[in-house]
């Protein structure tokens, strides 16, 4: 064989293997007998994180493409070393006996030597490398959310509603981006993608991205998947911790601290232990962490603008920041996490207008502007799903009505868009 057949064979068959290799890691992998979903998708975020720790020139001796090891513990070891090092000592993640090393520590494999097989083919020191085992872990999540539907869906922002957000947040090269309840890391990973195509690619600053790419989640099943996405995009130490965004205090020096860019699509419902509901929580620490300028984008329960407002949030967020708009999207936009109805809202650390301006989204209108996405073989991207993806045009006409207040499109009004502007001061007093 050629080294060019040895490449596409490289490059191409870990793709076609990926679900049956995951097919046969137990979802109950879990060292103390507590069942949940996907952990197989876990374990393959906890080795990719190891065999790009190893393969990174800058970070350890020796040939990383040969990773892993034939000794379980030692591969446990290199595991350790590498989650300590890009998730920090600080991590809750670190602090269970839930991450890959903690199973091989207990001397059993767990039925994945198919896996630790295609991880040893797997070459990460190149750009392609890591391009592809990034688009093999994808569609391992679209596999994993898919098999588990709902109880995985709250982890995952779909696709179309990643592209809205971040078409509106604009994050930009060199501005500090962050999200308290990244989940499987799209929003993150969506704008990394986003700053880094703002560049020109013959320049030395293309790739670079945000200055910052920051992070909370608080649930431990979903914090390797979106550290291991961010990694293997390329982000050296992404700033990513699993804690719990809400028991943070707000800054006290925002003005120094604070984020450019926030994009959040938190859980929403009573808290039990608190009179605010979650949403409104994770909206209030959104607030708190904007610099002057900076720019914040959440998906919020659709009826949330008029509801009653008993702590006064909406009111202080419409008087002390610049709602720029919000976006409805119809039920069934946020599923598999849920079919009610939701909002983006789009709001900035500035003196605040004096309007509101309002989308309605018709379901006829969110299905002509979402395309199922193709790939090569004339399939969905992940033979899954049903991959869809925001038109860009529509993107555009839909940032130009909000963001830059552009005439009112006609194009939008006839595709079933419905744009008008409501009386903040009315808005607020609902």
């Amino acid at each position: 064989m050629n080294g060019t057949d040895q490449q596409k064979t490289t490059t191409t068959q870990p793709r076609a293997d990926i679900r049956a290799l995951l097919a046969d890691v137990p979802d109950k992998l879990h060292p103390r007998g507590k069942w949940f979903p996907g952990r197989g998708l876990g374990v393959l975020a906890d080795l990719l994180i190891g065999k790009w720790y190893a393969c990174d020139p800058a970070r350890r001796q020796g040939n990383g493409v040969e990773w892993p090891p034939g000794d379980l513990s030692k591969m446990a070891d290199d595991v350790n070393e590498a989650l300590t090092y890009y998730a920090g000592d600080d991590s809750r993640y670190l602090d269970d006996d839930i991450t890959a090393a903690g199973m091989f520590e207990q001397g059993d494999s767990w039925g994945i030597a198919d896996i630790l097989d295609w991880l040893r083919g797997l070459d990460l020191s190149t750009p392609a490398g890591r391009r592809l085992a990034a688009d093999v872990f994808d569609e391992a999540m679209r596999f994993m959310v898919h098999r588990h539907g709902k109880s995985l869906g709250h982890f995952v922002t779909p696709a179309p509603v990643v592209d809205l957000m971040v078409a509106l947040a604009d994050p930009a090269p060199g501005e500090k981006v962050y999200d308290p309840c990244f989940g499987f890391g799209g929003l993150l990973v969506e704008a990394l993608r986003r700053t880094r195509g703002a560049t020109d690619a013959s320049s030395p600053s293309h790739e670079v991205g945000p200055a910052v790419i920051a992070g909370i989640e608080s649930d431990w099943r979903a914090y390797p998947v979106g550290l291991c996405r961010l990694v293997l995009a390329g982000v050296d130490r992404p700033d990513l911790t699993c804690s719990d965004a809400l028991v943070k205090p707000l800054l006290d020096d925002r003005d120094a601290r604070g984020y450019d860019c926030i994009l959040a699509a938190p859980p929403w419902g009573d808290d039990e232990e608190e009179t605010d509901r979650i949403e409104d929580r994770f909206l209030r620490h959104v607030m708190g962490h904007l610099r002057p300028g900076g720019r914040a984008v959440i998906a919020l329960p659709e009826p949330w603008l008029f509801r009653d407002d008993p702590t006064n949030l909406r009111k202080e967020l419409l008087e002390e920041y610049r709602v720029d708009g919000v976006i409805s999207a119809p039920s069934g936009a946020f599923e598999p996490h849920t079919s009610i109805a939701m909002g983006v809202v789009v709001f900035r650390r500035a003196e605040p207008r004096d309007t509101v301006r309002v989308a309605l989204t018709l379901p006829a209108a969110w299905d002509a502007m979402t395309e199922a996405a193709v790939g090569a073989d004339g399939q969905n991207e992940s033979g899954l799903l049903p991959g869809r993806r925001f038109d860009a045009e529509a993107l555009r006409a839909i940032s130009d009505a909000i963001i830059r207040r552009g005439e009112l499109s006609a194009g939008l009004q006839s595709a079933g868009v419905l744009v008008w502007d409501a009386p903040r001061d009315a808005v607020a007093r609902r």
